[in-house]
């Protein structure tokens, strides 16, 4: 700050000198170009009063302009020199109010971070255990098709079928198979949805209404599947009429029904994975 102050005062003083010269080199440039063109005689006899009274005035006014102009020139001077130091001082008070409120905010965003930390810890806790009982429950089960399939290929292998019999038998075993995996995706779905990882609040309880909807409006199942979404909508709503207001109310609260009872995209997807599980369900129990 104090290089640039004097680079400012410095700029003020050359500029100053600089009006002094050039103002002194037109002054004598006039007076040696009046000397030199003008043939005059200096006679006192020929001075009168008046002449030399034109004189001092003349010359007062000239040492008039001149204290005019070092005064102006001092008071620019100040009037720089005070704003300078008046904008340095805001500059220097502007800092410090800006270090003391961003150390205040640093604070109150610390203790934000530390209460949320608090808050998602304990939400984590539950959340972790719940997920790992489903981890111990996913390797059981995976446990159980690896031994299932162990025992079908041995019993396939010690039992006396043909060829085409025992890949046909081995081919409806992979299709089984592939139904339990559709089935295991569709309910990671539906816990992911319980479990608030998408952003709604689902409940079990919408869940098993939602299944038991579907088993009791045989139509509604396979309407849901292969109908466009207009028509979903109007035969949801059509039947509307049917269902419980606390699972109406529940629907419209995550964003599954809009203030016309229209079913949404994210609601037709619900119910669509509702009603794949539920296929999914009758295939294996068959």
């Amino acid at each position: 700050m104090k290089k640039e102050y004097y680079n400012v005062e410095a700029k003020i003083k050359d500029r100053h000198s600089w009006f002094k010269i050039i103002i002194i080199s037109l002054f004598a440039v006039i007076i040696t170009i009046k000397i030199f063109t003008t043939d005059f005689t200096i006679s006192f006899k020929d001075i009168t009063y008046t002449d030399l009274l034109s004189t001092i005035l003349a010359f007062f006014a000239i040492g008039l302009s001149v204290a005019f102009y070092f005064k102006a020139t001092e008071t620019s001077n100040n009037f720089y020199d005070n704003t300078f130091k008046f904008t340095k001082e805001i500059s220097g008070l502007l800092k410090s109010i800006e270090s003391g409120f961003g150390e205040k905010l640093n604070h109150l965003d610390e203790g934000y971070s530390k209460l949320s930390t608090k808050f998602d810890s304990q939400y984590s806790v539950s959340r972790e255990n719940a997920k790992e009982e489903i981890a111990k429950e996913e390797t059981k089960l995976t446990k159980m098709q690896e031994d299932r399939n162990k025992l079908f290929e041995t019993l396939v292998k010690r039992a006396n079928l043909q060829k085409e019999e025992r890949n046909k038998f081995i081919s409806d075993l992979s299709n089984k198979d592939e139904e339990i995996k559709s089935l295991e995706r569709q309910l990671d779905f539906l816990k992911a949805q319980v479990n608030g990882s998408n952003g709604s609040s689902i409940t079990i309880s919408m869940i098993e209404y939602s299944h038991n909807l579907l088993r009791h409006i045989p139509m509604l199942k396979g309407m849901i599947l292969e109908s466009p979404k207009d028509i979903i909508q109007r035969f949801f709503k059509d039947n509307i009429d049917m269902m419980e207001e606390e699972y109406i109310r529940d629907l419209m609260h995550i964003g599954y029904l809009d203030d016309n009872l229209n079913l949404t995209e994210e609601g037709i997807s619900f119910l669509r994975n509702i009603a794949l599980v539920e296929i999914n369900l009758k295939h294996k129990n068959n």
